[in-house]
C-alpha cells in the first residue's frame, strides 16, 4: 500500500512536468512558490497519513486543488516570459519592412574605416597601374557574385545560398566583364574578436575556394608593397589565363616572340 501511494505522487510529480515540458512549451517545473508549499504540505499531508493521523480523503481532497494550482501557476510563467520575450514579425513582408523603416530615423555611416580606406586606395592605384582594366569594389555581398551550383539538389542549394548571402567581402577586383577574380580581406587587430567570427571567416574562404576566386588576407603590419606584390601577381595569373581565349575570339594568333 505504501509503495503504491510512492509511486502515485511520483506519477502525478512527472505528469505535471511532461504538461508544462510537453503540451504548454516550457521547461520543467520548477516547484517553488506557492506551487512548492502547496506540494510540501501534500507531501507532510501523504507521510502523516502513513502513520494513521489523517483521513485519506483530506489527501485526495488536494490533489485536485494543487493541480489546478500548479497548471494556473504554469500559465502565468508562460504568460510572463512572453512579456520579457520581443515579439517576432515575419520581417520579409515589405509592409512590415516599410511600417518598421517609417517609425525610425536614419542616418549616414561611413562605409569603410580608416585601415579599409588605405587599403582600397593602394588596390586601386594597383589595379590601375596594370593592363588588366578591371575595378575594385568595395563590401560586396557574396550572394552577389557566387552562386551555389545549378546542378546541386534545390534544397541544398537554398541552405548553401543562405548560408553565404548575408556575408561580405571588404573588397573584390572584377574584370572589364563584371566576372569576379580577386577577393580582399582586411584582418585587423580586432577581427577575430567574437565567439563566431572564426567561423564566419570560415564560410567565406570554403565559398571563395569552390568558386575559385583566389583571396588576399591583409594582417596587421602587412607593408603596401607586400599588399601590392600578391594582388599584380594574383592579377597577372588571371591575364596569362585570358590571352589565349582572348585571341581565339578575335580571330587573332598570338604574336611571335
Amino acid at each position: 500500500m505504501i509503495c503504491a501511494s510512492v509511486y502515485l505522487l511520483v506519477f502525478i510529480r512527472n505528469l505535471l512536468d511532461h504538461l508544462a515540458e510537453k503540451i504548454l512549451l516550457l521547461q520543467p517545473l520548477n516547484f517553488g512558490g506557492i506551487t512548492g508549499a502547496l506540494w510540501t504540505i501534500f507531501l507532510s499531508c501523504f507521510f502523516t497519513n502513513l502513520v494513521g493521523l489523517i483521513q485519506p480523503w483530506l489527501i485526495a481532497a488536494l490533489v485536485i486543488p494543487l493541480v489546478l494550482v500548479t497548471v494556473i501557476d504554469v500559465l502565468l510563467r508562460r504568460k510572463r516570459r512572453r512579456r520579457r520575450e520581443p515579439s517576432r514579425r515575419n520581417m520579409r513582408d515589405p509592409k512590415l519592412q516599410l511600417d518598421s523603416v517609417a517609425q525610425v530615423g536614419f542616418v549616414k555611416t561611413q562605409l569603410m574605416n580608416k585601415g579599409e580606406n588605405r587599403v582600397f586606395e593602394l588596390l586601386e592605384r594597383t589595379v590601375a597601374r596594370t593592363n588588366f582594366g578591371g575595378r575594385v569594389m568595395a563590401q560586396v555581398c557574396l550572394g552577389e557574385f557566387v552562386a551555389p551550383d545549378p546542378e546541386a539538389d534545390a534544397a541544398r542549394r537554398e541552405e548553401a545560398f543562405v548560408s553565404i548571402n548575408s556575408k561580405r567581402v571588404d573588397f573584390l577586383i572584377i574584370d572589364e566583364n563584371g566576372e569576379a577574380v580577386l577577393a580582399v580581406e582586411v584582418q585587423g587587430s580586432g577581427h577575430y574578436i567574437g565567439k563566431t567570427a572564426f567561423m564566419r571567416d570560415a564560410v567565406k574562404k570554403e565559398a571563395l575556394r569552390r568558386a575559385g576566386i583566389p583571396l588576399v588576407e591583409v594582417v596587421p603590419n602587412m607593408r603596401p608593397e607586400e599588399v601590392e606584390a600578391q594582388v599584380i601577381r594574383y592579377l597577372d595569373t588571371t591575364l596569362q589565363s585570358l590571352e589565349p581565349t582572348s585571341h581565339q575570339n578575335s580571330g587573332r594568333k598570338p604574336a611571335a616572340p
